[in-house]
């Protein structure tokens, strides 16, 4: 066993290497990963854990040496999501392309967890992207294009928390906010120079965030827009610049 992370020898190549970026919560080069993983298990190569780590699903892949976008990096994000009036009309919770992060397919919980002025619902898993949440639609004062502001409790256990709920015609004040996504994204795109989708933009700028800033429990931001509304709006992503393909949102 490796006094270290608590490895042992039932646990997989992969297994390891999770337990050990997130106990260290940070990156490592995959050769730091093979040097402690081989104090347990014996491993002919190191590109053996390195391709181990990208085949799996749990490891959201985030580029320039970071490896895990785990929990201590979700969680205490806030973020808006409207109510469309299919969603209301069905008592379901979708998952789009904007909302995917907040949300992690790898994570394959059944059931999801939201509280609401210290009210607790959970929600049942319909499909990869569709959670059944008739007992809060029921109970809870709440219509098409309502604004929830959603903060993660625990994204590996599916902890959600509506901290405030706008109705359709209340206006939440984020100018300052979307600019600075907004300016951050402009400068993803710039650098990655090709087709991305708005959950990896939006991966990208929280790595962006984290190498400036850093972390200190959470990040100081508040909710975040649906990053396909805030780009759709800026006029620098309806343009086509040299080397880099126009945004099609």
């Amino acid at each position: 066993m490796s006094e270290a992370y608590n490895l042992t020898r039932l646990m997989t190549i992969s297994d390891m290497a999770y337990k050990i970026l997130k106990d260290r919560e940070g990156s490592m080069h995959y050769k730091e990963l093979f040097k402690e993983i081989s104090e347990v298990k014996k491993i002919e190569n190191p590109s053996s854990v390195q391709s181990c780590i990208y085949s799996e699903d749990k490891f959201i892949r985030m580029g320039d040496g970071y490896w895990g976008l785990t929990e201590w990096l979700l969680n205490g994000l806030s973020f808006v999501y409207s109510i469309k009036p299919l969603e209301y009309q069905r008592q379901t919770l979708n998952i789009d392309f904007d909302h995917e992060l907040y949300f992690p397919y790898y994570i394959q919980h059944d059931e999801i967890n939201i509280e609401f002025r210290n009210r607790k619902y959970r929600g049942i898993r319909k499909d990869k992207q569709t959670f059944a949440l008739e007992e809060f639609y029921n109970k809870e004062q709440v219509y098409p294009k309502n604004k929830l502001i959603i903060k993660i409790l625990d994204v590996n256990d599916f902890d959600y928390k509506i901290v405030d709920l706008k109705r359709k015609d209340e206006e939440l004040e984020l100018d300052g906010l979307n600019q600075r996504i907004a300016d951050l994204a402009f400068e993803v795109l710039k650098e990655k120079r090709g087709i991305m989708s708005t959950t990896r933009i939006l991966k990208h700028i929280l790595i962006k965030i984290l190498k400036t800033e850093g972390i200190e429990g959470e990040f100081n931001l508040g909710p975040l827009m649906s990053l396909s509304e805030i780009l759709s709006s800026d006029e620098r992503f309806n343009k086509r610049l040299s080397g880099m393909f126009a945004l099609n949102i």
